[in-house]
C-alpha cells in the first residue's frame, strides 16, 4: 500500500524558512548541537566495534594524530583521540596500495584520487552517512590532501544501487530521534568541511539513487555527472516528517539557483532524474551507462589536472563562492597570491 503524505505544518514551515530566508539559521536547527542538546560524550560518538577502520600497518600516522583530530573535535564540540577513531593507521603509497578506511577506500593514479564508498553487501549497500562513514571519509580526504599536488583532482564513485541513501537510520533510535539525527548531521558538516577545503577539483560521478543528505553529499563535490535513466534524486525530509538541517538548506541554495527547483525538491519531493537534474542545474553532464558516467569523470579530472592549477588557490576560490556555507563549516578564507608570474 502506498504510504500517504501526513506533512507535519511545523516541519513544513521549519523546511521553508530554512531555504528561502536569507540567513539559514532560521531553520528550525537553531545553534549547534551541544547549545541544544549539551556536549557530546566521547562513549556516544565512538563507531561500533565492526565499523572500526582496519589498516594494513599498526603505526603512527601523524597527519591523521597532529591534524585530522583536532579538527573533528573543533567541528563537533568533543575530545576525540585516535582510540576511539581506529584501533591502527596506514602509511604507504596509496598508489600501489589503495587506503582501507573500513567504508570507503582512497586509490591514487597518476594525480587522480579514487574516493569509492563501501560496505559490507558490496553493489547492494546503500553506502548511509553513519557517523562511522563520515569519520571514514574525512580520514580518506585528509589523506589525498596530505598527497596533493597541483593538478590533481578527486574522483568519487559508489557501485550498485545507490550512491549515497542518507543518513543510516539504523543509528538512529525512536526514543532519542532528534538526538541522534543532529549527532549525524554534525558529523556530516565534517565531510562538509573537509570536502569544501580540499585543495582539488572534485567530481561525484553518480551511478545510483542519492537521497536526502545522500543527494547533499553528492552537490558537495564540484561537478556532478550522472546516469540518464538508472538512479533518481530525491530530497526525503517531507515525507519522512522532518525539516531540513540548517547546513543543508544553506548547501542548497548554494549549489542550486533557482527557487522554484529548490521548492520541487524539497517541499514537492519530486523525484528528478538525469535530464531534469540537468536542467534544475544539478547536475553538470549525464551518460547513458554507468560505465560511461565513470569514464567521463576520469576524463574531467585528467582534463583539468593537464591545467596544472595551483591547489590552494583553488581550495581559496572555492571557499569565496559559496561564502555563507562555509563560514556554517568553520571554514576561513586566507587569500593566496602565486609564487611566481
Amino acid at each position: 500500500m502506498k504510504k500517504s503524505h501526513r506533512w507535519i505544518p511545523s516541519v513544513y514551515r521549519g523546511i521553508t524558512s530554512s531555504v528561502y530566508r536569507g540567513n539559514a539559521m532560521s531553520s528550525v536547527y537553531r545553534g549547534t548541537f551541544s547549545s541544544v542538546y549539551g556536549p557530546f560524550k566521547t562513549s556516544q560518538i565512538s563507531p561500533p566495534e565492526d565499523y572500526i577502520p582496519r589498516y594494513t600497518e599498526e603505526i603512527a600516522f601523524p597527519r591523521y594524530t597532529e591534524e585530522v583530530i583536532p579538527r573533528y573535535s573543533s567541528i563537533l564540540g568533543v575530545e576525540y583521540t585516535e582510540e576511539n577513531i581506529c584501533s591502527s593507521v596506514y602509511r604507504g603509497n596509496i598508489s600501489s596500495n589503495p587506503l582501507s578506511l573500513g567504508m570507503c577506500t582512497l586509490e591514487k593514479r597518476g594525480n587522480l584520487f579514487i574516493l569509492t564508498l563501501t560496505g559490507k553487501n558490496n553493489i547492494n549497500d546503500e553506502h548511509t552517512l553513519s557517523p562511522a562513514r563520515a569519520l571514514s571519509i574525512c580520514a580518506a580526504l585528509a589523506e589525498a590532501k596530505s598527497q596533493a599536488v597541483d593538478g590533481s583532482a578527486l574522483i568519487t564513485l559508489a557501485p550498485g544501487k545507490f550512491f549515497c541513501n542518507g543518513v543510516d537510520l539504523k543509528t538512529i533510535t525512536p526514543a532519542s530521534f532528534a538526538a541522534d539525527v543532529l549527532h549525524c548531521v554534525e558529523h556530516i558538516k565534517a565531510v562538509g568541511a573537509e570536502m569544501m577545503a580540499l585543495p582539488m577539483p572534485t567530481i561525484a560521478a553518480v551511478t545510483g539513487h542519492i537521497s536526502g543528505s545522500g543527494a547533499l553529499f553528492a552537490m558537495l563535490h564540484d561537478y556532478v555527472v550522472m546516469t540518464s535513466s538508472k538512479g533518481v534524486i530525491y530530497m526525503s525530509e517531507m515525507d519522512i516528517g522532518m525539516s531540513l538541517p540548517d547546513i543543508g538548506a544553506a548547501l542548497l541554495r548554494a549549489k542550486v539557483g533557482s527557487a522554484s527547483a529548490r521548492r520541487d525538491l524539497v517541499l514537492g519531493t519530486v523525484k528528478v532524474r538525469g535530464e531534469a537534474a540537468v536542467s534544475m542545474g544539478i547536475v553538470d553532464r549525464v551518460y547513458d551507462s554507468e560505465e560511461e558516467v565513470v569514464g567521463a569523470a576520469m576524463r574531467m579530472g585528467e582534463e583539468m589536472g593537464k591545467k596544472g592549477w595551483c591547489g590552494k588557490a583553488y581550495g581559496e576560490n572555492r571557499k569565496l563562492l559559496y561564502p555563507e556555507f562555509c563560514e556554517m563549516l568553520g571554514l576561513k578564507h586566507q587569500v593566496v597570491f602565486p609564487s611566481k608570474i
